[in-house]
């Protein structure tokens, strides 16, 4: 789909025909759009800097983008960003904050969440376009992880009920049910779910280095990214997955990709 070396967090539209990413450049990185019909995808976000590079006036000219997602309809992409470029002497970066657009060159970035105490992470929608749940990273020494769930209707913002502390990388199952994360424990992160709206916690994968779970289209398998026992490196790993007396269950996964 591309071949620059410079894109990354690739998302789906929920028809399958299109794919929002970023794309990465000096000192910041942009939204853009690919159809898979072809033609030169349009740039959703224009942070990047006219200033020379390496220079210390393109420092205070850029802003970043990150974790893009498409609501449900297809219509909108919520994303994590700056309020703007950096200030201050020496250059401090404003957190990573929520933002939703159209889903459309020329859009204007509406401001959903921010908080001064951290960044905003890896985001989604859930699928009934009722909610927007994302990874929430504080700043301040001595904080943790967490997953936070803003409510569209009310305009609010509260912790995901049954994730813990310490969790990120929120992931919905196609039907809505379930949300599945990561959850660091010591030095082990493992995949976890709940039901959406709070319950029981559930373990999911035992190979104390997984994380980015992504739910199959019919709910029926889950794939993640996690270390091999002496390996470096991540790699594609996938299991299996059904309901059972009410819960979510793992097969034991498979390893997809070696050494990537």
């Amino acid at each position: 789909l591309t071949d620059g070396g410079d894109t990354f967090q690739p998302a789906w539209s929920p028809d399958g025909a299109q794919v929002v990413y970023i794309q990465r450049g000096q000192s910041y990185s942009d939204l853009l759009l690919r159809s898979l019909d072809g033609g030169e995808p349009p740039r959703l976000t224009d942070n990047g800097s006219r200033q020379p590079l390496n220079s210390f006036e393109r420092i205070y000219d850029t802003v970043w983008a990150f974790y893009p997602a498409f609501a449900p309809d297809g219509q909108a992409i919520a994303f994590a960003s700056q309020f703007g470029p950096p200030y201050g002497s020496p250059a401090a970066e404003y957190h990573l904050a929520l933002y939703t657009m159209s889903a459309q060159a020329g859009a204007e970035r509406q401001l959903v969440y921010a908080d001064e105490t951290g960044h905003v992470g890896r985001l989604t929608y859930a699928p009934d376009g009722s909610a927007i749940v994302f990874a929430f990273g504080p700043a301040a020494p001595g904080e943790v992880p967490r997953i936070l769930r803003y409510d569209l209707a009310s305009d609010s913002v509260a912790p995901q009920p049954g994730a813990p502390e310490q969790s990120y990388d929120p992931a919905f199952s196609p039907d809505g049910r379930w949300l599945a994360f990561a959850t660091r424990d010591g030095d082990r992160t493992d995949i976890f779910a709940v039901p959406a709206s709070g319950g029981e916690l559930v373990r999911l994968t035992s190979l104390a280095s997984a994380r980015a779970p992504a739910f199959s289209p019919d709910g029926r398998q889950l794939a993640f990214l996690a270390i091999a026992p002496g390996e470096i490196g991540f790699d594609l790993w996938v299991a299996d997955i059904r309901v059972e007396n009410g819960s979510l269950q793992a097969l034991p996964p498979r390893q997809v990709s070696v050494g990537l």
